[in-house]
């Protein structure tokens, strides 16, 4: 991350290299406590950029974000805990979405109370495409179950619920 991104946040605005970084930060952070707690399952925090691939062309597209598993450790995505994917809204609006694999469970986070129904369905949808990959031995017992609805978070910038969320840890990753 460059000086040039941390200006941009005075204007109030959170870009893709910043949030990125952040995602980063916290995938370090998370080795360093499954490495001290054997019995922590890991999390995975995929960049800005999966939902833009996803749907670069308008509609659901696997074969963009196939390749993505690859990044997280082992290679399978199933053997994770979580997944956690931050999702910007319009340029305008930053949210977090989070696969909590072992519970087959989506969760949508988003401080304006947004519903999140285009990514639910698309991370749903790659972790349904995931299985159906020749390369796993392991598969889902079901396809993951339709999302409950998300209380609405009491209102405070999205900036400021995306960090505090995650810097938090408990309240979004238990």
């Amino acid at each position: 991350i460059l000086g040039k991104h941390m200006g941009r946040m005075r204007g109030g605005w959170l870009f893709d290299e910043s949030v990125n970084a952040y995602m980063w930060m916290l995938q370090q952070r998370d080795k360093e406590l499954c490495l001290a707690d054997s019995s922590r399952g890991p999390t995975h925090f995929f960049n800005s950029f999966f939902f833009e691939k996803m749907f670069e062309s308008g509609e659901y597209k696997y074969a963009s974000v196939r390749r993505w598993a690859k990044k997280v450790q082992g290679g399978n995505v199933f053997k994770l805990e979580r997944l956690a994917v931050p999702v910007n809204i319009g340029n305008s609006h930053w949210c977090l979405i989070v696969a909590f694999i072992r519970e087959k469970r989506i969760q949508y986070f988003d401080s304006m109370g947004g519903s999140g129904l285009k990514y639910c369905n698309g991370l749903k949808q790659y972790l349904a495409d995931e299985v159906r990959e020749p390369r796993w031995t392991r598969t889902l017992d079901k396809a993951p179950p339709k999302q409950p609805s998300t209380p609405r978070v009491p209102p405070r910038s999205s900036r400021l619920f995306l960090f505090f969320s995650l810097e938090k840890g408990e309240e979004v990753f238990g």
